[in-house]
């Protein structure tokens, strides 16, 4: 018996760098082991909103999309807001606020409307002046519905300027994080697409959400969620509150208007943002079953 958890310690220890590099610094492990719990339990890190997420929520109309990201950004508002956390660049505990821009009407919460792209880099050098004013550090949420259509209007189109593109590649560094939905991954816009880090899928069972997660890349290069390996599934049930915690009327409303007003993009400018998006199953790296055998039946 001893013998074999040796043999499967020596495996894990060639095989793995992470199990190789942690046998081989014992005393920094725990030197620094010790420290993080000290300090995760000083600065109550269990607070700290997580940050820097960019995520694309999909389905076809009726699948649960919107459903899926607002009752996400409810939960961390309910979870996070009013929290005390520490500051390291001020060096001292402040109290977190929760943000949300959208421009989907939460109900239950507060939020901010979105009209244009540029709102968000606005915003993020608004809410600095703020925090350093009330000891506060403000976490913003933004939530875009329907952005493979919303951003075929000029207003969200001539708002993604080349700050707002390197505000959402950092948005960690300003305290964000970035949701936004589409009918599909594909029909978003090429620049959305590039600095996305996760797709949900999202399908509604009577009032139960299951939810596939994928990474965007992968995603990007199949063209298709079934040739990709989901990162995870999971399902929650949806409640009446679930249900009645959003209004997207309002961003029906504006879409329509805006069609009728000839403020939206031409058929040809579209396809010209979304780029040519030509899916390339050879590059993807974590290939589903069904990939798998199509690469066998090729060879």
């Amino acid at each position: 018996m001893m013998l074999i958890i040796v043999l499967i310690l020596a495996g894990f220890f060639l095989c793995s760098h992470v199990i190789r590099t942690l046998l081989l610094h014992p005393c920094k492990v725990f030197y620094y082991s010790v420290k993080d719990l000290f300090q995760y339990i000083r600065y109550r890190r269990w607070n700290n909103c997580p940050t820097g997420r960019l995520v694309c929520y999909f389905a076809h109309f009726g699948g649960g999309k919107t459903l899926s990201a607002t009752e996400h950004i409810t939960r961390l508002y309910h979870r996070y807001n009013n929290k005390p956390v520490y500051d390291p660049a001020r060096r001292k505990m402040v109290t977190q606020k929760i943000e949300v821009l959208s421009n989907v009407e939460f109900i239950g919460i507060s939020y901010v409307p979105l009209h244009a792209l540029n709102d968000i880099t606005a915003r993020a050098a608004h809410n600095k002046g703020i925090d350093s004013d009330h000891d506060t550090l403000t976490v913003t949420v933004i939530f875009i519905d329907e952005a493979s259509s919303q951003l075929n209007s000029r207003e969200y189109k001539n708002g993604f300027d080349m700050d707002t593109l390197n505000t959402l590649i950092t948005c960690r560094h300003y305290h964000m994080n970035f949701y936004y939905t589409s009918q599909k991954f594909k029909l978003t816009d090429a620049l959305l697409r590039a600095v996305t880090q996760e797709c949900v899928h999202c399908r509604k069972v009577w009032r139960v959400m299951v939810q596939t997660g994928y990474n965007a890349d992968q995603l990007e290069a199949a063209g298709d969620a079934l040739l990709v390996k989901p990162l995870y599934r999971r399902a929650f049930f949806i409640t009446d509150k679930m249900f009645n915690g959003y209004d997207t009327l309002a961003t029906v409303e504006k879409l329509q208007k805006g069609a009728q007003m000839g403020q939206m993009l031409t058929a040809r400018e579209i396809l010209e943002l979304r780029g040519q998006n030509t899916p390339g199953v050879d590059s993807v790296s974590s290939p589903s079953r069904r990939l798998r055998r199509i690469r066998r039946g090729k060879k």
